[in-house]
């Protein structure tokens, strides 16, 4: 139960940042989806001099 709306917007925020970012997914090997993302990165090249 939430008391202030503010209050709900904190806690709901909490848990999206959480669950997107945060805890690991089955679906993505057991990864947060910010290291399956980066791990989908092609390799930067190296600028010829």
């Amino acid at each position: 139960m939430f008391y202030t709306l503010s209050e709900c917007r904190v806690v709901i925020g909490n848990w999206r940042q959480k669950f997107n970012q945060i805890r690991p997914h089955r679906s993505l090997s057991m990864q947060t989806p910010q290291e399956f993302a980066s791990n989908l990165a092609p390799p930067r090249r190296r600028r010829a001099a």
